[in-house]
C-alpha cells in the first residue's frame, strides 16, 4: 500500500497543476477569488494523497513492529 500511495503521489500534484492551467486557459476560472478557491480545493485534494502515504507508512511500521517483534532485556 505504501508503495503505491508513493507512487500516486507525484501523479496527483501534476493532475493538480494540469487542472489549474486548464481551467484558466478555458476561461473557467476568471477572477483572483476564483483562482484561490480552485487552489484551495486542488490544495485539499492533493494533501489527501499525502495523508494517505503517511497512513500507509505507518501502517507499515506498526505491521514491522508486529512481525519482528521488541525484544526486552
Amino acid at each position: 500500500g505504501a508503495v503505491f500511495a508513493l507512487a500516486t503521489l507525484p501523479v496527483e500534484f501534476n493532475a493538480s497543476a494540469r487542472a489549474r492551467q486548464l481551467l484558466a486557459q478555458t476561461g473557467i476560472i476568471q477572477t483572483d477569488e476564483e483562482k484561490r478557491g480552485v487552489n484551495n480545493v486542488l490544495n485539499a485534494a492533493a494533501l489527501t494523497y499525502v495523508a494517505g502515504l503517511i497512513t500507509a507508512i505507518l501502517q507499515l511500521l506498526y505491521y514491522v513492529t508486529l512481525v519482528g517483534g521488541r525484544r526486552r532485556t
